[in-house]
């Protein structure tokens, strides 16, 4: 894989990433919101849901991640069997 292949797989996945805790952070918030005006609060459960939003948003990027991670991994070794494989056969 070129090096233009890496930043462009590098740059998606930050990306990503960075969507995917924003828009957790913004919808705990928003969902905080409705639930503060429902009950007539005062930012208790937006606050609760803006900081459920960051715990739910790490955790995805996490497991996307440990999923690229571990997909490289079996990436490899399942290229590297089909090296094995393409032997001369005489």
């Amino acid at each position: 894989m070129t090096i233009l292949r890496h930043a462009a797989a590098f740059s998606g996945l930050i990306i990503q990433l960075g969507l995917v805790i924003v828009v957790a952070i913004y919808l705990g918030f928003r969902l905080g919101r409705w639930l503060d005006a429902l009950t007539g609060q005062q930012m208790i459960f937006s606050g609760l849901g803006a900081v459920l939003g960051v715990v739910s948003g790490f955790a995805a990027a996490y497991r996307m991640i440990m999923s690229m991670i571990s997909g490289q991994e079996s990436g490899v070794q399942d290229h590297g069997d089909h090296n094995d494989q393409c032997g001369d056969d005489k």
